[in-house]
């Protein structure tokens, strides 16, 4: 058994060296007004080593207007491949909640694929209260439809309260980069128009799996698998 104190210095990883009465006055400083309970003391500290040794758990939650791309990224998430190059997939709304448990790396997730009609959006608020984190997909090419803002807006709100972090996704930005619309918001855009440096903001195609971050004038174009991953390992 391997031994850490609440700072996570190492204090050894021989039991028979070490007595439950030695490590509690190890771990806990001397202070008599204090009472501890020993039992939450080693809860956490197997929570602690599971932890280290099988990886993160997390809930995340997956919101944003309909037909954006919400479940598309979803699974894209649990398949490791964008879309272009699944056999088969489809585009059917989530109605409610879906939810999908899976390994990211070393991330075990549980994913709330949720629907993105306004008659769901009061769900979001409970599902937000349970997770880690958000992400919030927009379709990047849609916004002359004022439902994608209203969702938005909703969003945040429901957040301020609770200060997940968020992640915002501008979806089907392959669709402006080939030139197929002239009508997409970058993520520069939206940054001014937000004014929310908490939040992040990036453009990015489950189509084609690819990512793209704002940095200073330019953009970075990277994985969109690699750029969630950083988002969540970063919690």
């Amino acid at each position: 058994i391997i031994y850490f104190n609440e700072d996570g210095e190492y204090l050894g990883d021989n039991i028979l060296k070490i007595s439950p009465k030695e490590l509690v006055e190890k771990l806990v400083p001397n202070d008599s007004e204090k009472k501890i309970n020993r039992f939450n003391l080693f809860s956490s500290m197997k929570k602690r080593l599971l932890s280290l040794f099988l990886g993160k758990s997390l809930t995340v939650s997956i919101t944003g207007p309909s037909q954006a791309g919400k479940t598309s990224l979803t699974k894209y998430l649990y398949t490791g491949l964008p879309l272009k190059k699944q056999e088969e997939y489809d585009s059917l709304p989530t109605m409610g909640k879906s939810v999908k448990e899976f390994k990211l790396g070393k991330l075990k997730l549980t994913l709330h694929d949720l629907g993105g009609q306004p008659e769901f959006w009061n769900e979001w608020i409970t599902s937000l209260s349970e997770s880690d984190a958000v992400i919030f997909v927009l379709d990047g090419t849609g916004f002359k439809d004022t439902s994608q803002l209203e969702a938005l807006e909703f969003l945040i709100k429901a957040n301020n309260g609770l200060n997940k972090p968020l992640l915002v996704i501008l979806n089907k930005v392959d669709v402006f980069l080939r030139g197929y619309t002239k009508d997409f918001v970058r993520a520069t855009e939206l940054s001014q128009f937000l004014k929310n440096e908490k939040i992040k903001i990036i453009e990015g195609s489950a189509l084609e799996g690819m990512g793209y971050i704002p940095n200073n004038s330019s953009m970075e174009e990277k994985e969109l698998l690699l750029i969630i991953r950083e988002f969540l390992n970063a919690l």
